[in-house]
């Protein structure tokens, strides 16, 4: 088998010109042939003794088509081994082009596949971006506190109506036109925190006043510009039924509260301390972070490339399982409740799967012109700033998932960081923007 290969930097696709010889083209003709002679019944002779002559000129045509797709298929592996860019995990290669097989000559046909593209990142130091100063106040203490309190809170059963802020368990269904229930839409033992805007179809204001053991049937009129893409513009009707009510009674914030977050915390005043330090510590990542994205932002704008299609695609099938693992249902029960396709997701998530695809090429460019790479000081002090981020330790997690996945995380988190380190430095300092942690966060919803 010989091959030419065609790089085209215009859509990040290689098309490979494959020709297989004459001779191997007559044996797995041949071998096919045989296969069918073996079994072939026809007016006037035995399963089995069909002479290969008449067999032949009745289907040579389909014999030849069909052992044209067997050669491709089969030379598939080796017609992608060996390439200077790598294949896209995600994208299928499409044959453009094949000859009109013949057994007496050799085959010629070509495939096209998506390939990693050609990146190379110019004038860093040209753009420029904001550089963010972040303190941290009592009053972001204040409100981590909070959010301790309700973490700790102790939840109790609630006899009365449900008011905001309750924890309920409740069974859902959509309903046709006719009052049935649509099943691919059900749902049973949902918990969501009323006011939390966690579910689909915006229940929070109607289950308020309801009673556990009730069922009430809520009619919404969705917004065309409603943030679920599948529900946007549609007039759908409910059933809902409350199964369990439950309320948060919140721990006094005292010493020991603090000892109950941690026994390494004898007073109060310690929780405080600490939540502030890990919070100046999170500003710095967070702030530079922020950075570096508007710094990658011009960077786009001023180095074209096409993105290869299978990385969009790769990239919001990633978004629509972490969606289903937030919502702890499954992918198919997630498809069924949109409707039972994913193509209005795929559509709504797919610009900012663009973006989030064109960074993060763009800085792996830079991570290879680089040479980024990673010390084993570097490796350890990661590994056990991760192992402690998950209450964890190195030897466990890489128990958990595998030394080699575990070691090429580390690497791969650490090279980022330092990239963007190097990134941050060498773009030009903009205004310098003096924001209290609640200001900076507030950037963050304004953006989005």
């Amino acid at each position: 088998m010989d091959k030419v290969i065609d790089y085209k930097n215009e859509d990040s696709t290689a098309h490979i010109s494959v020709t297989i010889g004459q001779n191997d083209v007559s044996n797995r003709y041949e071998k096919l042939l045989k296969e069918y002679l073996k079994d072939a019944q026809m007016p006037g002779f035995r399963k089995g003794h069909v002479p290969r002559s008449v067999f032949e000129k009745k289907y040579e045509e389909a014999l030849s088509g069909e052992t044209a797709n067997k050669l491709i298929e089969e030379s598939l592996e080796d017609s992608l081994a060996g390439l200077e860019r790598e294949v896209v995990r995600f994208s299928q290669p499409q044959v453009i082009q094949a000859d009109t097989l013949s057994k007496n000559n050799q085959f010629s046909f070509t495939i096209k596949v998506e390939v990693m593209p050609v990146v190379e990142i110019k004038n860093i130091e040209d753009v420029s971006a904001p550089v963010y100063e972040i303190t941290v106040s009592d009053a972001d203490i204040d409100a981590e506190l909070v959010r301790l309190q309700e973490q700790n809170a102790f939840v109790v059963n609630r006899n009365d109506s449900i008011v905001k802020e309750n924890i309920v368990d409740i069974n859902y269904t959509e309903l046709d036109e006719n009052g049935m229930e649509m099943l691919d839409s059900a749902r049973q033992n949902f918990v969501f925190t009323v006011g939390s805007g966690q579910n689909i179809y915006d229940l929070d204001d109607d289950v308020i006043g309801m009673k556990s053991g009730e069922t009430k049937i809520v009619t919404k009129d969705f917004a065309p510009e409603y943030k679920h893409q599948e529900l946007a513009g549609r007039k759908v009707s409910v059933s809902v039924t409350i199964n369990s009510v439950k309320e948060r009674n919140l721990p006094d914030l005292d010493d020991e509260f603090a000892q109950d977050i941690n026994a390494k915390f004898e007073t109060l005043d310690a929780l405080k301390q600490d939540i502030k330090e890990k919070f100046v510590d999170n500003s710095i990542e967070i702030a530079r972070g922020r950075r570096c994205d508007e710094i990658l932002q011009e960077l786009a704008k001023l180095n074209s490339f096409t993105i290869p299609e299978g990385l969009i695609l790769a990239d919001v099938e990633q978004r629509f399982s972490q969606l289903a693992r937030q919502m702890n249902i499954s992918e198919e029960q997630l498809v069924s409740m949109i409707g039972g396709s994913a193509s209005g997701l795929i559509e709504q998530w797919r610009p900012e799967s663009e973006i989030s695809v064109r960074h993060r090429l763009i800085l792996n460019s830079i991570m290879n012109a680089e040479s980024v790479s990673v010390s084993e000081e570097e490796f350890a002090q990661y590994a056990e700033k991760t192992a402690k981020k998950y209450n964890s330790s190195v030897a466990e997690l890489t128990k958990q998932v595998g030394e080699g996945n575990f070691k090429a995380y580390i690497e791969e988190q650490v090279k980022t960081e330092k990239t963007l380190l190097l990134l941050s430095d060498k773009a030009g300092k903009g205004t310098i923007m003096k924001l209290t942690l609640e200001e900076f966060h507030n950037l963050d919803k304004q953006d989005k």
